[in-house]
Order: structure tokens, then sequence, then C-alpha cells
């Protein structure tokens, strides 16, 4: 067995093993869980790829440039996720869905019960994924609703049914098996808990995971505009899965202000762990904000990154003259041109998605933080910000540069700050993301009477 990395685009990378043998003879899944077993998670391949004979050098070397251009060129075998040949589309509707989510795996094929995160597909490519249904099928499909069905089978009883959940709830399901004190997981800025998969993927086993989704991606859902009232919403919306007893909290960026308000309502014998994923404190001096324009630059920048990665390059949007309509429309064009988001996709999901975006801006904004009297962990990232997300964390007020992101001016003496590898967004991917994950686990189980925080210390995660 030999394992390359097949980019799938930008950011968007999966591990390709490609295999020498008769495919009909192995168990590909049993392979998959040996490797779990003997290697961290992030170097576990996601794609299984059966090959005649691994290709060799003039030297007789294995030629891993060609396996790369293997896997460059796609992979077609029924163990893109491992476990023997997939079954066959019941029906027209559930062939062009799982051609729809193959390519946006980056595989060439997909059977119609193969999940599309395991054969390799991310957050960017979920989105990307439901512009197309829209578009082709007039089906506005939410993103946590596609969390729950990311089969072809699925997705088409979602399609024929045009079913997609009307009745809002924040609650999303990331992992439901065990019998510990549940973790719930708050979005950052943009709304969404796809971001959460590769960490809850991470996380020891034996406790529930949920994520906590923001109101309004969803068509005939209207965003809340407060820290308070999104509290109050996802304080009643925790306590309809978990009627008592105490909960676990933790949120990445804009994420950890809903988690602390919510902390802060509940109290400590409710929320045991409060844990900040590299949320910087705000500070208490002026905020200058930023205008229409400036916002929906930000917003493309973030979506931007999830889809190409890194760079302080100039983005190609010109915003001198344009009005905020005038502005979307050419990030929506950019956003094509640049293979983020399908030609034939619908905007409407994006012009969602920015509302959330800003109503949660806007939160922020009028957001004063009380002082903190409770233990927090706070996980911040070893490197810098990228250039454009710290000039709009310090045009913010926000306490970006502190050694432990601000929160000791809120919380004297009970924060505990441990740094992490990557920056404030390569820390939730893989391989960096194993190292948060494995941090907060142990903050999870660490006995009550030595209860993560209240120590004040920094230290370098492992």
């Amino acid at each position: 067995m030999a394992v390359v990395p097949r980019s799938l685009g930008g950011s968007d990378a999966v591990l390709q093993a490609f295999l020498t043998g008769d495919p009909g003879q192995a168990d590909t899944e049993a392979l998959r869980t040996a490797l779990r077993s003997a290697l961290p998670s992030h170097m576990v391949p996601a794609q299984y790829r059966w090959i005649d004979a691994m290709p060799l050098t003039p030297s007789g070397k294995r030629d891993d440039a060609a396996l790369r251009a293997l896997a460059a060129s796609g992979t077609s075998a029924a163990d893109a996720v491992g476990g023997g040949r997939p079954g066959e589309p019941g029906d027209d509707l559930e062939s062009d869905l799982a051609a729809v989510l193959a390519e946006f795996a980056g595989v060439d094929r997909l059977g119609p019960d193969r999940s599309f995160f395991d054969a390799g597909g991310t957050s960017i490519g979920a989105v990307r994924v439901s512009m197309t249904i829209a578009r082709r099928w007039g089906v506005e499909l939410p993103l946590p609703a596609f969390l729950a069905a990311p089969t072809a089978r699925d997705l088409a009883a979602v399609v024929r049914s045009q079913d997609t959940r009307s009745v809002f709830d924040p609650v999303v399901p990331l992992r439901t098996e065990g019998d510990g004190e549940p973790l719930f997981l708050v979005h950052p800025i943009g709304g969404s808990v796809l971001c959460y998969h590769d960490l809850v993927r991470h996380l020891p086993p034996g406790r529930p995971v949920y994520g906590l989704q923001a109101a309004g991606a969803e068509p005939g859902h209207q965003p809340l505009r407060s820290m308070e009232a999104l509290a109050a919403a996802y304080i009643e919306a925790i306590r309809r899965v978990r009627p008592s007893g105490p909960v676990h909290l933790a949120g990445w960026s804009f994420g950890g202000y809903v988690a602390v308000e919510m902390a802060r309502r509940l109290g400590e014998d409710a929320v045991p762990t409060l844990t900040l994923l590299d949320t910087m404190a705000l500070g208490e001096g002026p905020r200058r904000g930023f205008g229409e324009e400036e916002l929906i630059v930000m917003f493309f920048r973030e979506l931007l990154w999830y889809a190409v990665g890194e760079t302080d390059s100039d983005d190609g949007l010109e915003t001198a003259g344009r009005g905020p309509d005038e502005l979307f429309d050419a990030v929506f064009r950019r956003t094509v041109r640049l293979g983020i988001l399908p030609e034939d996709g619908s905007p409407r999901l994006l012009r969602r998605l920015y509302e959330v975006f800003r109503a949660n801006y806007r939160a922020t904004m009028e957001y004063r933080v009380a002082p903190i009297r409770r233990p927090l962990l706070v996980l911040r990232a070893a490197d810098a910000l990228p250039n454009a997300f710290e000039v709009a964390h310090r045009t913010l007020g926000s306490m970006v540069g502190s050694p432990d992101n601000g929160w000791g001016h809120w919380a004297p003496g009970a924060v505990e700050t441990v740094t992490v590898p990557g920056n404030h967004l390569t820390m939730m991917a893989d391989p960096q993301v194993a190292a948060v994950a494995a941090r907060l686990g142990a903050a999870l189980a660490a006995p009550r009477d030595g209860r993560t925080g209240g120590t004040g210390r920094t230290e370098e995660g492992r």
C-alpha cells in the first residue's frame, strides 16, 4: 500500500491509498479499522484505490510522482470509503445526486449509500452540493440537513419529499454515541457547524457531541441579532436534548462569545467546562465597525480561505463606486470564476449565509463582556492571524496578540491558556485539529475537583 495526498482544489485535500492485489479478497473497511488503531486519525486515508501494480522509477523505486498524478485524475473505485462494492442507484434521481456528490468530493464515482464526508468531502464542498441541488431540483437544502443525510440515497428522499425541515432547530447531532455528559459546540461567525466535522472525528469516544447552528441559512428563517438572544435560544434548545444535568460548552472564534454568555446564564454547576477555541476577548474601548461594502469583502475573504487556503494577495474585488447589491453580485461571480462555487449554483444560499454573517457581526459589535467568575480554558493558536483577519480584529477592538487572547482581563486568575498548532483558521483542520481535540478531550475528562481553568497559567499544547 502507498499513500499520497490528493488535492480537491485550494485547501481541500484528502489522503488517498493505492492498493495492489485482488479487491475481491480484501476487506477495505477492516484495513481502515486496523490503520485507525495504529495511526493518528489525520494519517488514516480517506480514499482507497486499487491499481494493477505500483508504478516504478527507472531505478526500480516506487514512483510517488506517478501516484500523485493518478490521485489527481480521481478515483473510481467502490472503495473510495472502504468496505466493498456499493449498491446501485434505485432511480435516475439517486444516480444524478451520486454524481453531484462524487464531483464535489473529488471522486469519479460514489455509491448511493456512501457518505460524502467519508469520501473526502469538506465543508466548502457541502456548500457546493447544496447550491447545486437548489438550482437543479428547486430544493433549498439546509446544510444541517445535509449533515444528517450525506448520501445520495438519503438526499434523494429529501428531494422527493421536499422536506427540508421547516421547523428550525439549532441543535445538530454530530455524534450521538456514548453516555458521558454531552458537549455542545457553538458555531463561528458564519453560523454553520460543518467546521466541527474534523474536530469531532478526533475527539475521544464515549460522549455525545452536538453543534449549535445559527438560524437564517434556511428559507423562511431569520438570524438572531444579539448575543443575549443567541444564548437564550441555544440554552432552550440544549434543554430539549438534555432536560437536566451538566453540559460542556465550547466555541470557535465568535462561538466563544456565545458560549461565555450561555455559561454565565447556566452557572458553573451546569457547565463544568467552558472552552474557547482561539476566541479573542473584546476590549472595553471604542469599536469602529465596518460599512456594508467592507462586511461583504470580509465575508468573501472568509469564504475564499475555506476554499483556496490562506492568501495575502489581492482578492480581485473592486469596491470603489459599488453599492452593496452590485458588490455582492461581483462576489458571487468571483467565487464562480475561482471554482469555489458551481456555475449553476443558486446564489440565494450565498446571500442567506451572508445575512447570518452580518447578524453575528452586529451581535459582536453590540456585546459588552462582563467580568467572568468561573474557570475557562483558552486554546490559543500558536501562529499569527492572517493579515486581513488581524486588521479586522484590531478594528473591532479585540485583544488580538494578548498571551491569553485577552481573557485574563475579564476572568483574572481563572484562565488556563494552552497553545495549539496552527493559526486561527488552520487549527481547525487536519493535521492541527488532532491536537485541539486531544486537549479539549482531556479537559472534558478531567475530574470535577481538578477542573480545567483557574490556574492563570499558559502552557504549550502537546
